[in-house]
Protein backbone atom coordinates (compact mmCIF):
# COMPACT_ATOMS: atom_id res chain seq x y z
CA UNK A 1 0.00 0.00 0.00
CA UNK A 2 1.93 3.06 -1.22
CA UNK A 3 0.87 6.81 -0.87
CA UNK A 4 0.90 8.74 -4.35
CA UNK A 5 1.15 12.01 -3.70
CA UNK A 6 0.36 13.03 -7.40
CA UNK A 7 -3.06 11.31 -7.07
CA UNK A 8 -3.39 11.85 -3.64
CA UNK A 9 -4.10 8.32 -2.84
CA UNK A 10 -3.08 5.03 -1.87
CA UNK A 11 -2.44 2.61 -4.68
CA UNK A 12 -2.83 -1.03 -3.20
CA UNK A 13 -1.09 -4.38 -4.86
CA UNK A 14 -2.21 -7.47 -3.39
CA UNK A 15 -0.39 -10.71 -3.59
CA UNK A 16 -2.42 -13.94 -3.38
CA UNK A 17 -1.60 -17.79 -4.22
CA UNK A 18 -4.25 -18.22 -7.28
CA UNK A 19 -5.19 -21.44 -6.40
CA UNK A 20 -6.34 -19.83 -3.03
CA UNK A 21 -8.11 -17.18 -3.92
CA UNK A 22 -9.65 -19.14 -6.36
CA UNK A 23 -11.10 -21.22 -3.88
CA UNK A 24 -11.77 -18.57 -1.86
CA UNK A 25 -14.19 -16.69 -4.93
CA UNK A 26 -15.54 -20.31 -5.33
CA UNK A 27 -16.75 -20.63 -1.71
CA UNK A 28 -18.11 -17.20 -1.18
CA UNK A 29 -20.36 -17.34 -4.61
CA UNK A 30 -21.15 -20.64 -4.76
CA UNK A 31 -19.32 -21.18 -8.54
CA UNK A 32 -17.71 -23.51 -9.60
CA UNK A 33 -14.65 -23.65 -11.60
CA UNK A 34 -13.52 -19.69 -11.39
CA UNK A 35 -11.26 -18.35 -13.59
CA UNK A 36 -9.88 -14.84 -11.68
CA UNK A 37 -9.16 -13.04 -15.37
CA UNK A 38 -12.67 -13.80 -16.24
CA UNK A 39 -14.97 -10.08 -16.57
CA UNK A 40 -17.73 -12.79 -15.46
CA UNK A 41 -16.16 -13.37 -12.34
CA UNK A 42 -14.82 -9.58 -11.65
CA UNK A 43 -18.69 -8.52 -9.45
CA UNK A 44 -17.56 -11.79 -7.23
CA UNK A 45 -13.89 -10.86 -7.17
CA UNK A 46 -15.21 -7.44 -5.59
CA UNK A 47 -17.32 -8.47 -3.43
CA UNK A 48 -15.08 -10.50 -2.06
CA UNK A 49 -12.45 -7.88 -1.21
CA UNK A 50 -15.23 -5.65 -0.03
CA UNK A 51 -15.80 -7.77 2.43
CA UNK A 52 -12.33 -8.56 3.87
CA UNK A 53 -10.70 -5.41 3.11
CA UNK A 54 -11.27 -1.81 4.26
CA UNK A 55 -11.02 0.56 6.67
CA UNK A 56 -12.91 0.97 9.87
CA UNK A 57 -14.03 3.73 11.86
CA UNK A 58 -16.84 2.74 14.19
CA UNK A 59 -19.78 2.27 12.46
CA UNK A 60 -18.08 3.92 8.89
CA UNK A 61 -16.17 1.97 6.80
CA UNK A 62 -13.99 3.12 3.66
CA UNK A 63 -13.51 0.64 0.94
CA UNK A 64 -11.17 0.95 -1.87
CA UNK A 65 -11.89 0.76 -5.36
CA UNK A 66 -11.62 -2.15 -7.18
CA UNK A 67 -8.93 -1.73 -10.10
CA UNK A 68 -8.29 -5.11 -11.36
CA UNK A 69 -6.81 -8.61 -10.75
CA UNK A 70 -3.70 -9.83 -12.86
CA UNK A 71 -3.85 -13.61 -12.79
CA UNK A 72 -0.63 -15.85 -13.45
CA UNK A 73 -0.51 -19.61 -12.62
CA UNK A 74 1.04 -19.29 -9.32
CA UNK A 75 0.25 -15.67 -7.49
CA UNK A 76 -2.52 -13.19 -8.33
CA UNK A 77 -2.35 -9.41 -8.04
CA UNK A 78 -5.36 -7.34 -7.32
CA UNK A 79 -4.61 -3.64 -7.98
CA UNK A 80 -6.87 -1.75 -5.42
CA UNK A 81 -7.07 2.38 -4.71
CA UNK A 82 -8.16 4.33 -2.56
CA UNK A 83 -8.04 8.72 -2.05
CA UNK A 84 -6.44 9.99 0.24
CA UNK A 85 -7.88 12.04 3.14
CA UNK A 86 -6.38 13.28 6.96
CA UNK A 87 -9.27 11.75 8.04
CA UNK A 88 -8.30 8.44 6.75
CA UNK A 89 -5.43 8.19 9.78
CA UNK A 90 -8.17 7.96 12.72
CA UNK A 91 -9.12 4.54 10.73
CA UNK A 92 -8.30 1.20 11.44
CA UNK A 93 -7.53 -1.29 8.65
CA UNK A 94 -9.19 -4.66 8.17
CA UNK A 95 -7.82 -7.44 6.62
CA UNK A 96 -9.34 -11.20 6.54
CA UNK A 97 -8.40 -12.34 3.19
CA UNK A 98 -8.41 -15.92 2.64
CA UNK A 99 -8.85 -16.55 6.68
CA UNK A 100 -11.78 -17.90 6.48
CA UNK A 101 -10.06 -20.74 4.76
CA UNK A 102 -7.49 -21.47 6.59
CA UNK A 103 -6.71 -20.72 10.44
CA UNK A 104 -3.18 -20.02 9.99
CA UNK A 105 -3.50 -17.72 7.64
CA UNK A 106 -1.10 -13.87 8.40
CA UNK A 107 -1.09 -11.34 5.84
CA UNK A 108 1.26 -8.58 5.37
CA UNK A 109 0.46 -5.01 4.73
CA UNK A 110 3.50 -2.48 3.76
CA UNK A 111 2.10 0.90 4.28
CA UNK A 112 4.56 3.50 2.75
CA UNK A 113 3.82 7.33 2.61
CA UNK A 114 6.59 9.71 2.03
CA UNK A 115 9.67 8.52 3.66
CA UNK A 116 7.91 6.50 6.43
CA UNK A 117 7.41 2.85 6.16
CA UNK A 118 4.98 0.30 8.00
CA UNK A 119 4.04 -3.44 8.41
CA UNK A 120 1.10 -4.74 9.89
CA UNK A 121 0.77 -8.70 10.41
CA UNK A 122 -2.89 -9.67 10.31
CA UNK A 123 -3.63 -13.14 11.79
CA UNK A 124 -7.16 -14.49 13.20
CA UNK A 125 -6.45 -12.60 16.58
CA UNK A 126 -5.66 -9.25 14.98
CA UNK A 127 -7.86 -9.00 12.04
CA UNK A 128 -8.39 -4.99 12.31
CA UNK A 129 -4.86 -2.80 12.95
CA UNK A 130 -4.72 0.98 13.56
CA UNK A 131 -3.46 2.81 10.90
CA UNK A 132 -0.31 2.81 10.80
CA UNK A 133 0.48 7.33 10.10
Amino acid sequence: MKFNPSSNSFEITMRVFTDDFQRAIEESSGKTSVILSDEEFEPFIKKYIRKHFAFVKGKDVKFAHYLGIEAEPDASWIYLELPYSKELESYSILNTVLMELFDDQNNLLNVLKNDARHTLIFAKDSKLQSFPL
